[in-house]
């Protein structure tokens, strides 16, 4: 079973996203973080096998959450979840030097996480 940690500012949000995920065959939430800091306790608490991060939150956003956890867990699967641009999110995980999996589009994410878990093998082609 894939473990997962949904991370968003936005209540809504997270169910959304938890729902979806543990309606996913071989997958379910095992956590959920409302901001950096928690999301950061979380992982060290929980060892997920992914982390669906929002890139901007209050406090610590996405970004730096992903570079700490990153420091702990090198191998954990971080896919960050934004309304902005990929390109310009990319960039700037990039730029502070911080390796991202996937990037899915907020408001696409309920047609895109399972084709984005595929893609980067953690299930299997249908």
């Amino acid at each position: 079973m894939i473990q997962f940690l949904i991370v968003d500012d936005n209540d809504a949000v997270r169910r959304q996203i938890t729902a979806l995920v543990n309606g996913i065959v071989g997958c379910e939430v095992c956590g959920e973080a409302s901001n950096g800091q928690e999301a950061y306790e979380q992982v060290l608490e929980l060892h997920p096998d992914v982390v669906l991060l929002d890139v901007s939150m209050p406090g610590m956003g996405g970004i730096m959450t992903a570079k700490m956890i990153r420091q702990i867990a090198i191998n954990m699967t971080i896919i960050l979840i934004s309304i902005h641009d990929p390109v310009q999110v990319a960039h700037e995980a990039t730029s502070k030097g911080v390796r991202i999996d996937a990037y899915l589009n907020k408001a696409a994410v309920t047609q895109n996480l399972k084709p984005v878990l595929v893609s980067i093998g953690l299930l299997p082609k249908d």
